[in-house]
């Protein structure tokens, strides 16, 4: 709202427009954004979907996404050298005979999102399970990938296979 002092009849108009436009758009919102997109007016941005975790382990990748409402069936993940990549189609609710839906916040529809995996990854032995609405993802490492631990014995050196200091 206008200062008090700078009130006047056209002020008050525009505060009117003003506050029925928020009203509108609000509204709009609330009914999942076909009204906005009707007018041209596009929503703000959500948040990226799914959303992940991305872990790794001393052998493997793990990846763990929130998927609520998502068929198993429905998805497809897929690595290519050094990208996974999820895709998948979030189907929209059952509303029932003669229902109606007043707000819609959830993602509905296709979605795809692609991860550069920081090591090279055996995608044969990979496994994924959607339990829940929360998938997990298990990319083991390629052996050249985990580490291996030589281990020192304490002895004496045989003079034959071990060279000999120069000073």
């Amino acid at each position: 709202m206008a200062n008090p002092q700078e009130t006047g009849p056209l002020q008050l108009s525009m505060d009117r427009v003003r506050a029925e436009m928020d009203r509108l758009v609000e509204m709009a919102r609330d009914r999942g954004g076909r009204a906005l997109d009707a007018v041209g007016i596009k929503n703000p941005p959500r948040a990226e979907f799914p959303a992940v975790d991305v872990t790794e382990t001393n052998d493997a990748v793990h990846l763990v996404a929130d998927l609520p409402g998502v068929d198993p069936d429905l998805l497809d993940l897929n690595v290519t050298g050094l990208t996974l990549r999820v895709r998948g189609t979030v189907s929209p609710p059952l509303i029932g005979q003669g229902g109606t839906l007043h707000r819609s916040e959830r993602h509905v529809g296709t979605f795809e999102r692609t991860f550069m995996l920081p090591c090279t990854v055996d995608a044969d032995a990979a496994h994924a399970d959607l339990k829940n609405g929360v998938l997990h993802v298990r990319l083991p490492k390629v052996a050249a990938e985990i580490g291996r631990k030589i281990r020192v014995q304490a002895g004496e050196c045989s003079t034959a296979s071990s060279p000999t200091p120069q000073m």
